[in-house]
C-alpha cells in the first residue's frame, strides 16, 4: 500500500527527472541555434576536429604550410571540398569541390567580404589569436556554423541555417597581379617547352 510519504517521494523523483530533461533540451536547442552541438574539445555533431573559437568555428590543421602567412587582401588560390551532414544518418553531402584533377584552383580575395565570413576567419585567423592564420601550402579543416556561412538563406543545394564543413588547401597567395603573372609564366614555360622537345626529337631522328 502506498503511503503519503511514498507518494511524495515519487512526485519528487518525477520533478527531478523533468527538470533534468528541460535543462538538457535547453542546452541542445542553444547548441543548435549556435550552429551545431559543440564542446570545448572541438566535437561538432559527433566529429572531433580541434579547438573551437568563441564564435563556434572549429578548425584543425592537417598540414602546416611552409610558405608565407596569408594576409588580408590577398588573392588565394586553393583547392577545397565543401559538405554538410544530410539525412537521418547524418551522412556528409558534398555540395561543391575543386581538386587538382578538376583543373586550376579557385581564386578568391580574403578579408574583403568576397567570401563567407567563416572562410575569411578560417584562413586569415582572428579573435585575438584563437584562430591562427594559415600559411601558403597549408591544409585545414573547418566546421563553420551557419551564422558564419549563409545564415537563413538557401544557396543552391545548401538549406537555410545549415552548418558547413570544408577542407581547403592554399597553394598560392598574393596580390591578383602576382598570381596571374606566375600562372602566365608557368603557361609560357609549358608552351615553349613542348616545341623544344619536338625539335630535339626531330634532330635526333634526322641525324642519327
Amino acid at each position: 500500500m502506498l503511503t503519503l510519504t511514498s507518494v511524495a517521494q515519487i512526485f519528487a523523483l518525477v520533478a527531478v527527472i523533468l527538470n533534468e530533461n528541460v535543462v538538457a533540451f535547453s542546452s541542445l536547442a542553444k547548441g543548435r541555434a549556435n550552429g551545431g552541438i559543440r564542446t570545448s574539445t572541438g566535437q561538432v555533431n559527433g566529429q572531433i576536429l580541434g579547438p573551437v573559437a568563441r564564435n563556434g568555428l572549429a578548425f584543425e590543421d592537417v598540414v602546416i604550410g611552409q610558405g608565407r602567412r596569408i594576409l588580408p587582401g590577398d588573392t588565394v588560390a586553393c583547392y577545397y571540398s565543401g559538405s554538410f551532414t544530410k539525412g537521418p544518418l547524418g551522412k556528409p553531402f558534398i555540395f561543391d569541390q575543386i581538386t587538382p584533377d578538376d583543373g586550376p584552383p579557385l581564386k578568391v580575395v580574403v578579408g574583403k567580404g568576397e567570401t563567407i565570413r567563416g572562410w575569411d576567419l578560417g584562413i586569415l585567423g582572428g579573435l585575438e589569436g584563437e584562430i591562427p592564420p594559415m600559411n601558403v601550402g597549408g591544409r585545414r579543416k573547418l566546421s563553420i556554423p551557419s551564422g558564419l556561412a549563409y545564415g537563413p538563406n538557401e544557396v543552391g543545394p545548401i538549406p537555410a541555417n545549415q552548418d558547413l564543413d570544408f577542407e581547403l588547401e592554399v597553394v598560392q597567395a598574393g596580390k591578383e597581379s602576382d598570381i596571374s603573372l606566375k600562372f602566365r609564366l608557368g603557361g609560357y614555360a609549358i608552351a615553349l617547352g613542348v616545341p623544344a622537345i619536338i625539335l630535339l626529337i626531330a634532330y635526333t631522328l634526322l641525324w642519327h
